[in-house]
């Protein structure tokens, strides 16, 4: 569209030359998209290189958001460089209209001509006006394209939920999860938080350095407060505001971070980042909210599960409890219950089960499963006397590292 757009005002106007240039945000130079007339493409390229808009008239276009034009390219003093360039390719006259949709500049037509004089006031208008019905074509096209793109993704993200589901423990999932997403975002680095208790975990990352996951692997979680701003962040590495120094120490430069959440609860997070300024499309915040819901519900129904699994545990362990003490009125089988499923529902090495008599505050039954499934019956160490009345006289707990 952007070519057809140049060849119809080169023989709208009879001028020797167009070219459209794009405002790229990110670098703030204008980025061309299509050109004729130009024997020497280099040209356009100089034009559009030059560090600073105010110094072509195409960005003088696009700054103004209004015609700009250079009606004698000999006699003009303000735009030095590039008046050397123009005449050096015989070029005696040169306008800009710049490209408006809603109601920014979002580009520039640059037109040229060998004649002075080329561009009076008459004809700066009627291209006014033909790029005002252009601007209402491209923003047409960039609908469609968005909808296309909209309805690749939603079909990609079908084929993402399909493999999530596939997968067996919330591990695999997660992983499923962050590798597809990357994909489909175009992400270099990535991962997924899980709320424990009062901090966020970084549970499955990808490609992120060894010291970037050290330093951003926890984090304090208090309800709504997030580490980073929800939603996609771009920043320059030169600006600040946006990012922290942290990731922009490994070059980020756009930024993904969407909570994951139930209707109950935050449950979770998702970062994606890139060195790549423009690397997510807005229309990213559109797109990927059903995804997440899904990854939500499923780190909530895992966390339902474990503590359904913990309980049952727990009442099996009061279960063989009861049955020892009907069975056999035996305490040594009681304790022995208890070192049986302590060990089996807990990650320590060694479960021990001691019963104190109040009178001589001695231990009078002391029983200690070992890693290897043996039992002993002895004290494997002594409390210091000022232990002991914690943990016997005040009842707190004793923790020894």
């Amino acid at each position: 569209m952007f070519e057809k757009i140049c060849r119809m005002t080169v023989e709208m106007s009879g001028v020797d030359a167009a070219w459209i240039g794009l405002l790229d945000e990110g670098t703030g130079k204008v980025r061309p998209v299509a050109q004729v007339g130009f024997e020497d493409v280099s040209a356009v390229r100089f034009e559009s290189e030059l560090a600073d808009l105010e110094e072509t008239p195409i960005g003088r276009a696009v700054l103004s958001g209004k015609p700009y034009s250079v009606q004698d390219v000999e006699a003009e003093t303000t735009l030095g460089l590039w008046r050397d360039e123009a005449l050096k390719r015989g070029y005696r006259s040169a306008a800009a209209i710049p490209l408006v949709v809603d109601g920014s500049p979002i580009g520039a037509l640059g037109l040229y001509s060998g004649k002075p004089g080329a561009f009076p006031e008459g004809r700066l208008r009627e291209l006014e006006a033909f790029m005002e019905v252009a601007a209402v074509a491209i923003k047409s096209s960039q609908l469609l394209e968005r909808e296309r793109n909209y309805a690749s993704r939603l079909e990609m993200y079908q084929r993402v939920i399909g493999s999530m589901l596939e997968e067996k423990g919330l591990e695999s999932k997660l992983r499923t999860a962050i590798d597809s997403l990357m994909r489909v975002t175009g992400a270099e680095m990535g991962g997924i938080y899980l709320v424990e208790e009062d901090q966020l975990r970084l549970q499955v990352h990808r490609n992120m350095p060894d010291d970037l996951v050290a330093a951003i692997r926890y984090y304090r979680f208090t309800g709504e407060s997030f580490p980073f701003k929800p939603g996609i962040t771009r920043e320059r590495l030169s600006d600040e505001g946006g990012i922290c120094d942290l990731l922009k120490r490994h070059g980020i430069q756009s930024l993904i971070y969407h909570p994951l959440r139930t209707k109950e609860e935050v449950v979770g997070a998702l970062i994606l980042a890139s060195p790549r300024y423009d690397a997510f499309p807005d229309e990213l915040d559109r797109t990927l909210p059903p995804l997440l819901d899904l990854i939500s519900l499923i780190i909530s129904h895992s966390a339902l599960l474990r503590k359904s699994a913990e309980r049952l545990a727990r009442l099996s362990i009061l279960r063989d409890i009861d049955k020892a003490i009907v069975s056999e009125l035996s305490i040594g089988r009681v304790v022995d219950a208890i070192l049986e499923h302590v060990s089996a529902v807990s990650e320590v090495d060694m479960v021990g089960v001691s019963l104190l008599d109040r009178r001589s505050m001695r231990f009078d039954l002391i029983r200690f499963k070992l890693p290897d499934g043996s039992r002993i019956e002895e004290e494997p160490f002594k409390l210091a006397d000022s232990l002991m009345d914690q943990l016997v006289s005040k009842g707190e707990p004793v923790i020894i590292y």
